[in-house]
């Protein structure tokens, strides 16, 4: 469930049984120019730079994919254990807005999806599908958030 990865290229995720996807606000890779004018990259940057309202209209784009994506249960990694998740939960949603906020990053894991997740920096995080996962039905998902694949 919860595999240990050495590298996160493609060529390693796929001999780990994984394709990638980034899921992101943002529509393409940010230059460079892009990432130093952008001022909420992450809810302290944000709220440092008098952008917490716009911070959280984005955040819930991230809360309204999850909500889907996790409907029926997600395994949590939580240090050394696990916990179980039977759907989304107020305690479920406070993992997924630690981590989109960047204090404290999720690794999950949704059976039904065949989808594990790993919170990331930047209003991106990291999706990695196993072979037989709805891929599909996963990206109509993220289009349908308002957010994107890449």
């Amino acid at each position: 469930m919860f595999r240990t990865l050495a590298a996160f290229d493609d060529d390693s995720l796929s001999l780990a049984g994984y394709a990638r996807v980034a899921l992101s606000l943002f529509d393409h890779w940010l230059t460079e120019a892009e990432f130093v004018d952008c001022r909420r990259l992450s809810f302290d940057m944000a709220v440092e730079s008098g952008m917490r309202a716009e911070y959280l209209k984005e955040e819930a784009l991230f809360l309204d994919f999850y909500r889907k994506a996790f409907a029926s249960g997600v395994y949590c990694a939580t240090g050394p254990s696990m916990t179980w998740f039977p759907g989304w939960t107020d305690d479920l949603q406070a993992v997924v807005v630690a981590s989109v906020r960047e204090w404290r990053l999720m690794d999950v894991y949704c059976p039904s999806m065949r989808l594990r997740v790993m919170g990331g920096y930047d209003r991106t995080d990291l999706l990695l599908l196993e072979r037989f996962a709805p891929r599909d039905e996963i990206l109509g998902m993220i289009q349908d958030s308002g957010l994107f694949a890449l």
